[in-house]
């Protein structure tokens, strides 16, 4: 049977992510698609006239995949699963992870990912822990903890956690990661607290 001559767009999009999902972006090429497809690369060639458009719909696509990571019940902490979710995305689809935190896409990551940013603030708004905090300190609050989460989840994707006893499982995971988010959150609570019972000074003293 003749390798097929004509591809969706769709089509290449989906080879392509499955490469870079097994292999990494640099090893996402028209030869390489082709191969996935079963195809010749002249249909990708004319695909791939715009490597930085497959960029953009990869990136795309991997946010997708990372948010049904969050959107797992790791925990009965919708919050938390956010963080939980972000990490075992690190520890589980490490090319995906070093994709779409190369510092050359970080424009694509923050843009299309900024819906998937307001839903999780969003979320902050129902969250329990969060009553008493302002909306610019559950920003705040947000940006600090996905630092946090970032770090660790970074650190994973790495394997460095290996070479830490108290983090050799996903449970062990999770639980040093509810552990830090209850930390965070009382530290900045009290920070707060102690900022609004600090008298303030009167001009010129």
């Amino acid at each position: 049977m003749p390798p097929k001559t004509r591809f969706s767009n769709e089509d290449i999009i989906s080879a392509a992510f499955a490469v870079l999902r097994k292999k990494g972006w640099e090893e996402v090429s028209a030869r390489s698609i082709a191969k996935t497809l079963k195809s010749s690369t002249t249909p990708i060639y004319t695909y791939l006239k715009s490597m930085k458009n497959l960029e953009s719909e990869l990136v795309k696509e991997a946010l997708q995949l990372l948010r049904r990571y969050q959107e797992e019940v790791n925990t009965g902490d919708k919050f938390l699963n956010l963080g939980v979710g972000y990490i075992l995305f690190a520890m589980k689809e490490k090319f995906l992870f070093r994709f779409l935190h190369d510092e050359k896409r970080m424009g694509l990551y923050f843009r299309h990912g900024e819906k998937i940013w307001n839903a999780d603030l969003n979320m902050l708004n129902e969250y329990a822990l969060m009553q008493s905090f302002s909306q610019e300190q559950k920003e705040r609050f947000h940006f600090s903890s996905w630092i946090f989460s970032h770090g660790l989840a970074s650190l994973i994707n790495n394997s460095l956690y290996q070479h830490v006893p108290e983090m050799k499982s996903e449970k062990q995971i999770i639980a040093f990661l509810a552990e830090a988010l209850l930390i965070h959150w009382e530290g900045m609570k009290a920070f707060y607290l102690a900022q609004q019972n600090t008298p303030k000074s009167e001009p010129g003293t």
